[in-house]
């Protein structure tokens, strides 16, 4: 499987289960936690001997802006070309419904909009965005979306255009297909599945961090043993989804699978564990917001470091 190149932290999420259940973040408390977590890295390569964890080279991830950056505010609107490609081929979403808000919040609806752009050739649609201020992207198949693939229905949120131009993932059905296919899960479409790309400051991939999922009012999503149950989900350094890496490798990739949908654009939080350098105890190091919906995949595309605007994640309160 290829990532998109062009999209540094780009992402995909799937789940499944683990040979090493000890260490699902789902389930861990700092407090109690036994395990060896290992230090917030960035490296290039993954140690022969143990593939899970980082080779030689590895360097401790730049956590000087957490708790300090900010995202920029919303500006007045411009018009922004959004290329949105699938994540594994690259192929252009083409001719799909794209719906772009610029407040950061998707609509609800189980239906493609009259007034929402479709996507040329090439995958791109024009836009007005708030300035370089997040905004939102949920990505409809239509009627002959694609040459290539159909397209399995996206939500992407934090993607920002700086110079006014940005570049969002789908998934499509082939790829979503496959990833249950390698994990033995299947999806549900009373549910949803997460996704997120961890960077730290200077916007790499950051190795050795968990994930927990909650709902708006604090309380965490429990991973469960059946085939649709909520799953976490880490990817090796290959980017494949992997049964056995414990946390996030080199790609910073992690989510969750068989997210119990209660309402249609609820809130839910991700919350991101982690040992910075230097400390004995992992702690919080990010928690953002996202909205999902049933029978979609909702990324969290660039998810950087806690930020003093930010949402508070339950591990925070």
């Amino acid at each position: 499987m290829r990532p998109l190149g062009w999209v540094a932290v780009s992402w995909l999420v799937a789940c499944g289960e683990t040979s090493h259940p000890a260490t699902d973040a789902s389930v861990l408390d700092a407090a109690t936690d036994e395990l060896e977590w290992p230090e917030l890295s960035i490296g290039t390569a993954a140690d022969p001997a143990d593939p899970r964890r980082l080779g030689p080279g590895a360097m401790p991830a730049d956590l000087s802006c957490l708790g300090v950056h900010t995202y920029e505010p919303p500006g007045p609107l411009v018009s922004a070309t959004i290329t949105v490609a699938e994540f594994q081929t690259g192929a252009p979403a083409k001719n799909a419904c794209v719906h772009v808000s610029a407040d950061g919040r998707v609509v609800a609806s189980d239906d493609c909009l009259d007034e929402d752009p479709r996507a040329d050739a090439m995958g791109r649609v024009t836009a007005d965005v708030a300035g370089a201020a997040p905004f939102a992207v949920r990505v409809f198949a239509m009627s002959g979306a694609t040459d290539v693939e159909t397209i399995d229905e996206t939500l992407v949120f934090g993607a920002t255009a700086p110079e006014r131009t940005a570049g969002v993932v789908y998934l499509s059905q082939a790829s979503t297909s496959l990833i249950a296919f390698l994990l033995g899960r299947d999806a549900s479409p009373s549910n949803a599945a997460i996704g997120m790309a961890l960077g730290d400051c200077a916007g790499r991939g950051i190795y050795g961090a968990r994930v927990r999922v909650a709902r708006a009012d604090g309380t965490y999503v429990a991973p469960g043993d059946a085939r649709t149950d909520p799953r976490d989900l880490y990817f090796d350094v290959g980017n494949l989804p992997s049964r056995d890496q414990p946390w996030t490798h080199l790609n910073g990739f992690a989510g969750m699978l068989g997210v119990p949908v209660e309402e249609p654009g609820e809130d839910v939080l991700i919350e991101v564990w982690g040992r910075p350098a230097g400390e004995g105890q992992p702690r919080v190091i990010a928690c953002e917001r996202l909205q999902i919906v049933a029978g979609a995949t909702s990324i969290y595309q660039a998810l950087g470091v806690l930020r003093p605007d930010g949402p508070q994640c339950p591990g925070l309160r």
